[in-house]
């Protein structure tokens, strides 16, 4: 359990590194419990489309090392606790659908959101449309995301088909005008020197993409994604250790 007597006495948590504030008596991790409802909506929604959800515990530790600082409670636990509108760029990446987080779930209910402003020492949440619902499950999302094993796979259509080259033609050319990928055409042509097209050469292709999906998470547990947290051995003792008294306390 983390003293009071360990507490440093320097004055910012949430714009530097994150300090955690509790706890004398596992009482005081009560104030965690407010979010237990939207905790349980949003690991259901994301288990329901990934078949797998972190421990309940977990997003709460998180959540107190992230916002639960006491003189934090009115502002960043109270509009968004897990700090995705103030800690880098996890926000706007999955408003805006970056790094493949669409195939995490659908987080358009962020789009019209907008980061946060430091303000004396505090972040200022006016006008940034961010609350505890929106924070907790663009929370545990980006969660899901860092976790994720983000891979490429070539789609092809079971039709083979036949193209005539022309002046000019090159893989990297018409690969995208016949709808196929280059890795395809080298595949059904391997005889054949991209290099050293000729005109009038018949090459055989199938319609085809390529894809990004999800091949699996890596252990929730070991995943931390926020306050380059996968670097910072303090963040991930102290999200250990209230996942710890969390435990102990079911």
């Amino acid at each position: 359990m983390i003293t009071r007597r360990e507490i440093l006495k320097s004055g910012l948590i949430i714009l530097a590194a994150p300090k955690i504030l509790f706890a004398d008596s596992p009482s005081e991790l009560d104030y965690l419990d407010v979010y237990d409802s939207q905790i349980d909506r949003t690991l259901s929604y994301f288990s329901g489309l990934h078949n797998l959800s972190p421990e309940k515990n977990l997003i709460k530790a998180m959540i107190a090392v992230e916002s639960g600082a006491p003189q934090h409670r009115q502002t960043a636990f109270r509009y968004d606790p897990m700090q995705i509108a103030s800690d880098g760029n996890a926000r706007e990446l999955l408003a805006n659908k970056k790094e493949n987080t669409e195939l995490i779930g659908d987080f358009s209910c962020l789009e019209r959101t907008k980061n946060a402003v430091p303000r004396n020492g505090k972040w200022d949440y006016t006008g940034t449309g961010m609350n505890a619902e929106l924070g907790i499950f663009g929370g545990i999302g980006w969660l899901y995301h860092k976790a994720a094993d983000y891979r490429t796979r070539t789609i092809e259509e079971p039709m083979l088909l036949e193209y005539e080259i022309k002046e000019c033609d090159s893989f990297s050319k018409i690969a995208p005008n016949l709808g196929t990928t280059i890795s395809t055409l080298r595949k059904y042509n391997p005889n054949l020197k991209p290099r050293r097209l000729q005109i009038g050469q018949k090459i055989k292709y199938k319609k085809a993409r390529r894809e990004t999906f999800i091949s699996g998470f890596n252990d929730f547990n070991r995943t931390f994604p926020f306050h380059n947290g996968a670097n910072n051995p303090r963040y991930k003792a102290d999200v250990l250790r209230v996942r710890k008294e969390l435990d102990r306390n079911i």
